[in-house]
């Protein structure tokens, strides 16, 4: 996600799917390379940040998530996972998630001279 303040701001994900790292010693993982530049966030998220359902079984869902994001993008980072956390919380309808949520959150600050974080 690029800086309200970037005139190229966007938000965009990967639709990267695989086994749950550790879980198993042979696993393969794909490897991709994402351009991040100063300015930009990077959230990742376990599954169960996107299917957390409502009361009516609709899933929270990846949509969801990247409109959050976009309309919360200048606010600080840390704000901006709780406001995310207390959103599922709320869109559950519940005192608890039925599945765990971890949420890990970079704010690019600068890059070194070869151009990476």
């Amino acid at each position: 996600m690029r800086s309200k303040s970037c005139p190229t701001s966007r938000s965009a994900s990967t639709n990267q799917r695989g086994c749950l790292i550790g879980i198993a010693e042979e696993a393969a993982y794909e490897e991709q390379i994402i351009p991040l530049q100063q300015g930009d966030r990077l959230f990742l998220y376990s599954d169960g940040l996107l299917e957390e359902p409502d009361s009516s079984g609709e899933l929270f869902g990846k949509e969801r998530l990247l409109d959050m994001l976009t309309t919360h993008r200048s606010i600080p980072l840390n704000d901006s996972v709780q406001l995310l956390e207390q959103a599922v919380l709320t869109w559950s309808g519940k005192a608890c998630l039925q599945d765990d949520l971890a949420i890990l959150a970079v704010d690019i600050q600068s890059l070194s001279p070869t151009g990476r974080p």
